[in-house]
């Protein structure tokens, strides 16, 4: 494939490092598959939430959250929208958190708008209580210090794994997030947000802003 010419190398590196993938994995990919197979794992997939108080999936440790989905579900799409300012980075960063330090979970964050130190920055804050204006100026009191140096070493200790990699395109995001994957077994990819990705060099999708989204 590589000879040919009409083939994007962009699109090619991708299918290489998918079929790669899958050799690793040793899941090629099935066409179809029997109902009786299908019926078996749907059982014990609710045989496993039974045993976990219904939570089947990455659980946020926002309550009401975890009541409706049961938990943000393997190959669910979880699209967050509201307008500038009303706290989406802050809610994510808080469910985040939750899932690393509290369930032991490792979580992939990648960060289009906000640097790496910014974003945990953030988190320091809401895992200490201690302002996000205070830490930027180090103007902490005694005790405050104390918090900080307590309540970091469990942050620091987390499975938390962030990418602050500009205008990432959706190549770049499939190669990263797979590696997350297989090297410290992510569960759940966070991208803040969505409309700071590019297609990148991909024909499909390119074009008008909203097809790239679509893409």
């Amino acid at each position: 494939n590589s000879y040919d010419e009409t083939i994007d190398v962009f699109d090619l590196l991708d299918e290489a490092e998918t079929k790669l993938f899958d050799i690793t994995q040793g899941n090629l990919k099935k066409s179809s598959e029997a109902a009786e197979n299908l019926v078996e794992q749907a059982l014990k997939k609710k045989k496993e939430i039974s045993n976990k108080d219904g939570m089947g999936g990455v659980t946020t440790g926002f309550e009401k959250v975890d009541n409706i989905t049961s938990g943000w579900q393997p190959s669910d799409l979880v699209v967050i929208a509201a307008r500038p300012g009303m706290g989406k980075t802050a809610f994510v960063m808080s469910m985040a958190k939750n899932i690393a330090i509290d369930f032991s979970q490792a979580v992939a964050i990648f960060s289009l708008e906000m640097s790496s130190v910014q974003l945990i920055t953030r988190m320091i804050s809401s895992e200490t209580g201690i302002s996000s204006e205070k830490l930027r100026k180090g103007n902490l009191e005694h005790f405050e210090w104390e918090i900080l140096s307590k309540k970091v070493k469990k942050l620091s200790e987390a499975p938390i794994y962030i990418d602050d990699t500009p205008s990432l395109s959706i190549f770049d995001l499939r190669a990263k997030a797979r590696r997350l994957v297989s090297q410290h077994d992510v569960k759940i990819v966070i991208i803040d947000y969505l409309q700071l990705m590019t297609v990148g060099s991909n024909s499909k999708g390119s074009g008008n802003r909203e097809q790239e989204i679509s893409a």
